[in-house]
Formats: structure tokens, C-alpha cells, sequence
């Protein structure tokens, strides 16, 4: 006859409150009927209650659930549940299973039909007034002046148990952010930047509650971008233990660095100046008119050239304070008098000094430890030199080839140059001296690459360390000199000469200069390899029950545009502004992770094949992840960027009870 009361079927209530579910005999076969009870959670066993009243737990319990769990019985036949400071986590349909018993005259117990009924309980967060300021701003910062950002929260209750945690993004191209730092409710800061200098120019501070400040020192350009914060509201429980109450996203700043203006200026007077006393000797003088910043700081370049010719740099004085002379038969004297006024001596002049004279003024600024940047650049007026001698020289007496030539080269392959000399019959009292020029497509100027002196002297001219160490010279005959660029690139790009001069031993035993000519120009064109970069770009979706077992999230790369290249990759968790970076593995192989709160773990089976694993996942783990693949080509000594493929979407679902 026993029959139950059947209890509301949905029960809802929010986070940290107890939870009260019912369990109510209405009839009973006798009055002296006894009851054993069985709570469920799903179908597993959370507790049960024997004919003595012992209660026992059930593997559903767990060793913390059974802290807060308690049955007790209200007024003889009714069984109440109580779950205190319940969790989402504890939301499901909890069955009570009664079984009736009654006595035999002998006083042994039988049980009789046993019944149940079901509750579905729904445990939801505390609603919360918290929310961030989500206003949208521009901000407009001067290179190198200091870049303020400000986060804060919007309605800040005056409760000591809230404290809030953040993390701060940024965006340089609105597709994908990556982690700056993030701030624990425990105070733990760590910066998670994907640029060590960047991080180095970081300062985070809390004056107060909810309100956090980044200040970004000496701001570059490529701070640049969309900034944002996401921070989450964490609450003290009466057991001591800090839980996710609620969170929130601000508005974005959207930073612009303003470069510094181009104000460089250099005196552009043209002089003119006729030499006879060959011990006189001449300056260049190079003088700065105006400059951009007081913190800048120049690299003046000089040149000598022809009427109807493309100069040649003949000294140069670096940024750092470095002198370089192009020049290998005579010593030029460097002077700076004034810190805007640079000059360059020529003593001991000779009648091949005649040409055209200039100056070149690029402007530089330190935006950051180990980065310039170019403000501008200025070329100054012409010094016309002409030297008078009563001392001519012979006719020519030897030519060169003059024919132009055409050279299509493929990046990281070699090409050769040759100049080769029509001396006719040969005199063993002529000698000769070699220069190999090249212009590149971007300098107005051409660049000295290597002399090679009448009394057998090789001289390497350029400054660029890298395309020194490529270079390559040999004399296989007395009429043809060789030059071998290795490992070529795009920079390699632009026109290749020689000029030689013809010296002659004279019956004193000197060599004198007799006559002098230029070669054709070599015309080389260097193509970039062309990007074949695929990667596999099938979607996945997986349903995950077991918290234990976590997920892989594969970076498959199907094709690659060189056998040399390298790849840096990057796993990416899709959110509803843009992508959040969680993983980087660097081209040198060091790994780097974004996430704080658990070890994620990288595999590398194959060389093409990147893969990492979550593990011990939760229900903050769902969403959407894929990767980036950045594929490297090392090019002399420089690294080269050749592609960027992204793969499918693994979609991530974490389902719980």
C-alpha cells in the first residue's frame, strides 16, 4: 500500500546556496513499517540509509562531495537530501529509491515493492551586477613616448570575499591576439608576451580594486594595434576556497603610434673647384640643416662619380660611429667638427680625383634595445672636382667587353660575373687594378664590392658582412677576372660592373696609371621561391565525457615550398572577439605556452606533423582550435618568411553531468 509523494520535478538554484531535495512516504502497508533509502545521482550511488538508520556513501559521493552531503529524516517518513554550498558541477536528476519492510511474527524483516521518484536540480552562477566598461576608444601616441592603457570594472560591490583576475590581449592585425600578462585574484603576475623586448618595455599596476593599468614604455610602432582585457570575478566561500563567480570582456583601444616626421635637411649648394697644386688636397663637406629629433642620430655616406655616370660610395661613417673607406690606393681623412656637420679630406691628389662629389644623410632613431628605424634620408649639393696636370695620359691602349648581359636566378643558387680585357699582345711592364661595382635597385649609389690591385693585393669593399662571406673572386687567366655570388638572394637583385685601370712600370721603377676602362653591365634579376605551403585543413569535432582523457589538437603539413625551410607553429583557441594564442613552437625548437593554469603538451612525431595535447580537461576547455604555420627559409645569415597556411577547426565539446 506504501505510496510516495511525488516532489517538483525541476529544482533550480545558484552557486554556493544549499540545496533541499525531498523524499515523502504518504501511505504505508502497517504503522510499524521501516524504510531503507538509495540516492542517486544519474546511475551511480550517492548515499543509502539502512532499517537502523546507518547511513553510508556511495561512490557518487566522491571525497568531497561527502563533506557537503547530508540526509536527514523530517517528521518519521520523510527523507530530505541536502547538498550544502552546491557547484555547478553538482546539477543532474537525483532519484530516491525507498523499499518498505515489514516484521514477521518471528521478528525476522522482509521487504515489500520498492518505488522511487526523481528530481532534476539545476545549479546556475550567482547573477551578478559585474561588468566591464566596454567602451570603445582611439588612441593617438608619439614613437617612443609612453602608451597608457587602463581596464576597469563598472559597479564594484564593496565585498571583502570578491577579488578579480585579468588577462590582457592584443591584437596587431585584428585576426589574432595573443596573451600580454596575466593577473591571478591571488596576485600572481606573469607575462606571457610572445616578445621579449616587448616585455621589457611592460609595467602592470592595480591602484585599486577592479582598476588595472599597462603602461607600454618607449612605444614603437609595431605597438600598434587593438588592445583588450578579460577579466573574471572570483568569491570567497565559508571553506576558504576561491571560486569563478562571473566574467566579462572590456571595449578595445585601438593604438596608433605616429611616427616621428621626416624634418632632415642637408645643404644642397653646388661648388666647383679647380685644383693644380696636387699637395693641396680638398674637403667634402657635409652639413645638416635641420633634423627630425634631438635623439636621433645620423650615417653619412659619400660618393664619387661621372658626368653622365651613377656615382660610386667611396667613405662611409656609420650610425655607430664606424669608418669605412671604399677607397684601397690612398687614405681619406674623416672629420666631424660639429654634431650636424660631417666633412671628408682627399689629400694627395691625383688627376684621377676629377669627378662629382656628394654627400647622403640617412636619419636614425632607436625605437627599442637592438631596433632603428629610418626617419629620412638627404643628398647634398655637388662638389665639382677638376684636377690640372701637365701630365697626360696615354690613349687607351686595351679594352674591355662591353656587352650587357642578362642573368635570371633562382633564390639561393649561385651566379657568376666576368670581366674580361682585350689586351692584345701581352707586356709584361702593363699590370692592372680591378673594382667590381654593383647598384642595387634601391641605392642611388653604386656599392664597391672588392678591388684587386696591380701589385696583387685583393681588397673585400662592402661593409655587408654576409654578402662578403658569399663572395667569391679568382684570376683563371692574365685577361679575366671572376666573381661568384653563393647563395644568392632577392638583395642580390641589380647591376654588376668592373672598372679597370691599366698601370705601366716606368724606367725609375714606379707604376704609373696609363689608362683606364669599364666593363658592360651584368644585369641579375634574383625570383623569391615561390610558396607551396599546404597544410591539412580537414574540420574535426569531438564530444568528450571522460575529464581524464583530454584531446589532440593535429598540425599536419602536406606540402612545403623548400627542403631547407623551417616552421614556426602556433595553436590558436577561437573566441567570440578573435583568436587567442595558447601555444608557439619557435623555429629554433623553444616552446613557449600562453596558458598559466595547466601544462599542455607538444609532440613532434614526424617532421611535418606538430601536435599538441591538452590534457585533464573542464568544461572552460570547450571551443574551437586550430594552428599556424610560418614557413622559414634561412638565406646567408638572415632568415627569410615565405608563407603562412592555417589548418581546419577542432571543435571541442565538454559534456558533464
Amino acid at each position: 500500500k506504501m505510496r510516495l509523494r511525488s516532489p517538483p520535478s525541476h529544482l533550480q538554484t545558484t552557486v554556493n546556496t544549499d540545496a533541499k531535495i525531498e523524499c515523502s512516504v504518504m501511505t504505508t502497508t502497517t504503522n510499524t513499517s521501516r524504510f531503507t533509502i538509495t540516492w542517486m545521482i544519474g546511475s551511480q550511488m550517492l548515499l543509502t540509509m539502512d532499517l537502523d538508520a546507518v547511513v553510508k556513501f556511495g561512490p557518487a559521493a566522491g571525497p568531497e562531495m561527502d563533506q557537503r552531503i547530508r540526509m536527514e529524516i523530517k517528521q518519521k517518513q520523510t527523507f530530505q537530501l541536502t547538498i550544502h554550498q552546491v557547484r555547478t558541477s553538482d546539477s543532474g536528476r537525483y532519484h530516491c529509491e525507498v523499499e518498505e519492510w515489514l516484521q514477521d511474527p518471528l521478528g525476522d524483516w522482509y521487504s515489500l515493492k520498492n518505488m522511487s521518484v526523481s528530481t532534476e536540480l539545476v545549479v546556475k552562477e550567482k547573477a551578478s551586477d559585474f561588468k566591464m566598461n566596454k567602451a570603445n576608444t582611439q588612441l593617438n601616441v608619439e614613437e617612443r613616448k609612453p602608451l597608457m592603457l587602463n581596464c576597469s570594472v563598472d559597479g564594484i560591490e564593496s565585498d571583502s570575499t570578491l577579488r578579480y583576475s585579468l588577462t590582457w590581449l592584443f591584437s596587431r592585425d585584428h585576426s589574432s591576439s595573443v596573451t600580454l600578462l596575466t593577473y591571478s585574484h591571488d596576485g600572481r603576475l606573469n607575462y606571457n608576451s610572445f616578445d621579449s623586448e616587448l616585455e621589457g618595455r611592460l609595467h602592470f599596476s592595480t591602484p585599486e580594486v577592479g582598476v588595472f593599468h599597462l603602461t607600454i614604455h618607449r612605444s614603437i610602432q609595431e605597438d600598434s594595434g587593438r588592445y583588450y582585457c578579460q577579466v573574471e570575478q572570483h568569491q570567497l566561500d565559508c571553506e576558504g576556497q576561491w571560486s569563478r563567480k562571473a566574467s566579462d570582456d572590456s571595449g578595445f583601444t585601438d593604438v596608433t603610434v605616429q611616427l616621428i616626421e621626416d624634418k632632415l635637411h642637408v645643404d644642397k649648394k653646388n661648388k666647383t673647384l679647380n685644383i693644380t697644386n696636387l699637395q693641396t688636397g680638398f674637403t667634402i663637406d657635409c652639413v645638416i640643416k635641420s633634423r627630425s629629433s634631438d635623439a636621433s642620430v645620423f650615417e653619412v655616406t659619400w660618393s664619387k662619380g661621372q658626368r653622365n655616370e651613377q656615382p660610386v660610395i667611396i667613405f662611409s661613417a656609420s650610425r655607430d660611429g664606424i669608418l669605412h673607406s671604399a677607397i684601397s690606393d690612398k687614405d681619406l681623412v674623416f672629420g666631424h667638427p660639429s654634431a650636424m656637420h660631417y666633412k671628408l679630406t682627399v689629400a694627395n691628389v691625383s688627376p684621377t680625383d676629377t669627378g662629382l662629389y656628394h654627400c647622403q644623410v640617412a636619419e636614425w632613431i632607436q625605437t627599442a634595445e637592438n631596433k632603428w628605424r629610418k626617419i629620412g634620408e638627404g643628398k647634398s649639393g655637388e662638389l665639382s672636382v677638376h684636377v690640372d696636370t701637365e701630365e697626360k695620359q696615354k690613349e687607351d691602349s686595351f679594352a674591355m667587353v662591353s656587352t650587357d648581359k642578362h642573368l635570371d636566378i633562382k633564390e639561393g643558387e649561385r651566379f657568376e660575373l666576368e670581366c674580361s680585357l682585350d689586351v692584345g699582345k701581352q707586356d709584361p711592364t702593363y699590370h692592372y687594378s680591378l673594382r667590381w661595382v654593383f647598384n642595387s635597385l634601391e641605392s642611388g649609389s653604386g656599392i664597391p664590392l672588392l678591388t684587386y690591385s696591380y701589385n696583387g693585393r685583393l681588397q673585400y669593399l662592402t661593409e655587408n658582412q654576409q654578402l662578403k662571406d658569399r663572395l667569391l673572386f679568382s684570376r683563371p687567366t692574365t685577361g679575366t677576372f671572376r666573381l661568384v655570388i653563393l647563395n644568392s638572394e632577392t638583395a642580390d637583385s641589380g647591376n654588376y660592373y668592373c672598372s679597370v685601370e691599366q698601370y705601366q712600370l716606368n724606367c725609375e721603377g714606379k707604376w704609373k696609371q696609363t689608362a683606364n676602362a669599364r666593363s658592360g653591365s651584368s644585369k641579375v634579376r634574383v625570383h623569391s621561391i615561390e610558396s607551396n605551403l599546404r597544410v591539412q585543413k580537414k574540420n574535426r569535432m569531438s564530444n568528450i565525457t571522460n575529464h581524464q582523457a583530454g584531446f589532440t589538437v593535429d598540425c599536419v603539413i602536406d606540402s612545403q615550398s623548400s627542403e631547407k625551410s623551417v616552421f614556426v607553429v602556433t595553436w590558436f583557441r577561437a573566441q567570440e572577439k578573435m583568436p587567442v594564442t595558447i601555444f608557439t613552437v619557435k623555429r629554433d625548437g623553444t616552446l613557449h605556452s600562453a596558458v598559466s593554469n595547466k601544462n599542455l603538451l607538444f609532440g613532434r612525431p614526424l617532421a611535418t606533423h606538430y601536435k599538441l595535447t591538452v590534457p585533464q580537461i573542464n568544461p572552460n576547455d570547450m571551443g574551437q582550435y586550430y594552428c599556424q604555420v610560418d614557413e622559414w627559409l634561412q638565406t646567408a645569415n638572415s632568415w627569410k618568411k615565405l608563407a603562412s597556411d592555417t589548418s581546419g577547426n577542432l571543435s571541442i565539446y565538454v559534456h558533464t553531468e
